[in-house]
């Protein structure tokens, strides 16, 4: 009996998993019973090239797109609203990250050949550098509301790798 109890059990739950996937592939495949819309993001000329990477809780979605002569600027698209920049100084500025608050974090050339790692929240630009690693090369990859941000950089410019967390972007 108790067999029959633990054979019903795994049937049952083999039904439920297979009645889940099914209902996540529905929606994937273009099911109407999810909410999607399809919104298209028009750069200012002359872009030639545009990514979205990051997309907060209040519609605000953040990228990078590339100008004519290949230049990375950073966006924020908002409320219908384009808002183009470059981190003040730089030859190439690329966003990977953005807080529900609308803190984007990414990164920067400039012309020493450096990566350098930024913070961007109501105009207000900040440099990331890493205590004790001042001259490392940094990469930015998430931030948090707080302004907490992670990545990783390299004490040596390429030879290692290491991973790091800032709190409060310090």
């Amino acid at each position: 009996m108790r067999n029959h109890g633990k054979v019903l059990s795994l049937l049952m739950s083999v039904c439920f998993i297979a009645a889940t996937a099914t209902a996540a592939v529905a929606q994937a495949a273009g099911s109407t019973t999810g909410k999607c819309a399809f919104q298209k993001l028009s750069f200012p000329p002359p872009a030639t090239n545009g990514q979205a990477v990051a997309l907060n809780d209040l519609g605000g979605i953040a990228g990078t797109f590339l100008d004519s002569k290949n230049v990375g600027h950073g966006f924020l698209l908002y409320q219908g609203r384009l808002t183009t920049f470059m981190f003040p100084g730089s030859i190439f500025t690329s966003v990977s990250d953005m807080s529900r608050n609308g803190i984007i974090v990414g990164g920067y050339s400039t012309h020493d050949g450096k990566g350098h790692a930024f913070m961007v929240h109501a105009g207000g630009f900040r440099n990331i550098t890493l205590p004790g690693f001042p001259n490392a090369d940094v990469t930015v990859t998430g931030v948090n509301s707080n302004g907490d941000v992670v990545g990783n950089f390299s004490p040596d410019h390429g030879a290692t790798s290491l991973d790091f967390c800032c709190t409060m972007g310090n």
